[in-house]
């Protein structure tokens, strides 16, 4: 539901319901990750997808309702959000 491509999460921000997966998919030629945090404040032990290379995904199932910043730890200007709505 989110796609990594020309060094931009699309969309940078993604309202779901509590209990929704979201997918990561990296289409971009260079790796990425989606990493909780941001450069300044990271929480990878909330979730790390780790380097995804080339149409490589990851997913998350976000439980709990929140509003949760992520970043790429390989090219930090990149960010986005996930809103979990109840």
């Amino acid at each position: 539901m989110v796609d990594i491509i020309g060094f931009v999460f699309e969309p940078e921000a993604l309202t779901v319901s509590a209990g929704s997966e979201v997918t990561f998919t990296n289409l971009d030629s260079f790796s990425h990750t989606a990493t909780a945090g941001s450069a300044a404040s990271p929480t990878p032990e909330a979730f790390d997808s780790g380097p995804l290379r080339q149409d490589e995904s990851f997913a998350f199932l976000f439980e709990e309702a929140g509003e949760f910043a992520y970043y790429c730890t390989i090219h930090p200007n990149m960010e986005g959000t996930i809103v979990v709505e109840p």
